[in-house]
């Protein structure tokens, strides 16, 4: 199995690799990259992504040694160095979905021109495709601003922005847990496709939202919590003391054979 992200394709093998079997695996990637043309690079993803900037390690199996790359999703372009940022093209649909789901709002008139804040936002992906949906349906946001840790992220970001012309972006480096509580206004739709940490970031992020907010929050549950996953989300908010509606609880990826991604949409009230 393999991803593609532009000219590159990255081979995903489970458990350890051991040097015997090293070479049938770059005979794999010799012959992924005979039948594809388009393709010019196979790396080999060494580890599972882990540290603050959530990083993965390649090998580099054949093909040009490169790890920058141009990508296209949803009618948008990206740059990026894999090497350098976290990216994950298996998101696309999701991304996808919460910028329509974005779009059905202000198309319905429950918020008009809003101000969108990107949590994690990683090389600009989620907030491109969000202003791009809405570009082009000639619908208005006020600002959309995006906040990022990783320093070489904010850099394909902003290019990234400029890439598909769009404008009234604010694009700031820092940690999401400082950041947030510095920001001296509210938004009206905060996304948070948050990594896998033991903080929920969600003091911050109520921090910058109001009555009447729509919030995407990804989170991070057990395969056999999903049935009861409103109960338990209402109950962690209780802390809060925060009136919620929750609209939709999607699953957004599996991480593990007993873990699951979800997105989870819900209204400050």
């Amino acid at each position: 199995m393999y991803d593609q992200i532009g000219k590159i394709a990255v081979l995903n093998v489970k458990g350890e690799i051991k040097k015997e079997n090293l070479k049938k695996i770059k005979e794999i990637g010799k012959k992924i990259l005979k039948e594809n043309k388009h393709l010019e690079t196979i790396l080999l993803k060494k580890e599972k992504i882990k540290g603050r900037l959530r990083k993965a390690k390649y090998k580099h199996l054949c093909g040009k040694k490169n790890f920058e790359t141009l990508y296209k999703e949803n009618n948008c372009l990206f740059k990026l160095n894999l090497e350098k940022v976290y990216f994950n093209p298996r998101l696309a649909t999701n991304r996808l979905f919460v910028a329509q789901d974005i779009l059905t709002l202000i198309k319905s008139k429950k918020i008009r021109s809003p101000k969108i804040l990107v949590a994690f936002c990683g090389v600009g992906v989620y907030g491109v495709v969000i202003g791009k949906i809405l570009k082009k349906e000639g619908l208005n946001y006020k600002k959309i601003t995006m906040v990022e840790l990783n320093r070489e992220a904010i850099k394909y970001a902003k290019e990234n922005v400029l890439l598909n012309k769009l404008e009234n972006f604010e694009i700031i480096q820092g940690d999401v847990k400082k950041i947030l509580p510095r920001l001296k206004e509210k938004f009206e739709i905060i996304l948070a496709p948050r990594p896998k940490l033991k903080n929920d970031f969600l003091k911050e992020i109520f921090l910058v939202s109001k009555r009447g907010s729509f919030i995407y929050y990804f989170d991070f549950v057990k395969k056999e919590e999903i049935g009861n996953l409103k109960e338990i989300f209402k109950e962690k908010l209780k802390n809060f003391k925060k009136r919620i509606k929750i609209f939709k609880i999607k699953k957004a990826g599996e991480i593990s054979p007993s873990k699951l991604r979800v997105l989870i949409i819900f209204k400050l009230i």
